[in-house]
């Protein structure tokens, strides 16, 4: 059956989802990730029916280190050595390690970008929405005359 959204439901869904509760999950061994219960409306044919959900956020570093989680204590019949928690909450530290670092040169990347785009933008002069390269000669004027004035 195909049920169409009309701008009433997906008024009242985006307002439904503005309430939620979030929580910062960092468990004892290792896992992190951010929860959401969210409240959201399932239109049925007849009614709709408000349902929470959890909507768990976490790195693809974490959902790895959570699939063999997983593994080992839902599908291995046996009492988990203690070395293998231990290891395993060694693997979570490192993977939050990677996630910082991954975002501090994702960031880092980004600050280049910026400024390169900066610079190329000085670079150059518009006149009526066309961008006009200014010459290499006339750059370096106005380079080393910033310098002798004490620009850098």
């Amino acid at each position: 059956m195909n049920h169409s959204v009309d701008v009433k439901q997906l008024k009242a869904m985006k307002q439904t989802l503005t309430r939620f509760m979030m929580a910062y999950k960092f468990a004892l061994n290792g896992y992190q990730s951010l929860h959401l219960i969210i409240e959201i409306p399932v239109f049925m044919s007849d009614r709709q029916e408000n349902v929470f959900i959890e909507l768990q956020i976490r790195s693809i570093a974490m959902d790895f280190w959570a699939s063999l989680e997983h593994k080992i204590y839902y599908k291995y019949n046996k009492k988990v050595p203690k070395q293998l928690i231990d290891e395993l909450k060694e693997a979570a530290v490192t993977a939050a390690e990677l996630d910082r670092k991954m975002e501090k040169l994702h960031e880092e990347i980004n600050y280049l970008k910026l400024v390169d785009d900066e610079q190329e933008e000085a670079n150059e002069f518009e006149i009526n929405h066309v961008k006009f390269p200014l010459p290499d000669e006339l750059l370096k004027l106005v380079t080393n005359d910033k310098k002798k004035l004490g620009h850098k």
